[in-house]
């Protein structure tokens, strides 16, 4: 680190690496509450990693079934269509 920045820096990075990590150096905004920032970012990074995982997964299921083509066949089409158009009778008892 060059001279004049460490004459002038009122803390040496490696301090304020570790005040930033243990969640000390949120203390200004949080007031006492400041210890409660790390395991909450913690929980938030969780779910936001975990519900991307579920959303990825879904489109990849759904992404898979359109590939192998099987709802997506002609056939499929032309009985999903004549369905809506007409719809089954059913027989009287």
């Amino acid at each position: 680190m060059p001279y004049e920045i460490r004459q002038k820096a009122k803390m040496p990075l490696w301090n304020l690496a570790l005040e930033v990590h243990t969640g000390r150096f949120y203390l200004f905004v949080f007031g006492d509450y400041y210890i409660l920032f790390i395991p909450l970012a913690g929980q938030a990074i969780l779910i936001i990693l975990v519900s991307g995982e579920v959303l990825w997964w879904k489109h990849y299921k759904r992404s898979k079934r359109r590939k192998t083509g099987w709802h997506a066949t002609e056939k499929n089409c032309q009985e999903v269509s004549k369905e809506k158009i007409q719809p089954k009778k059913e027989e009287p008892n």
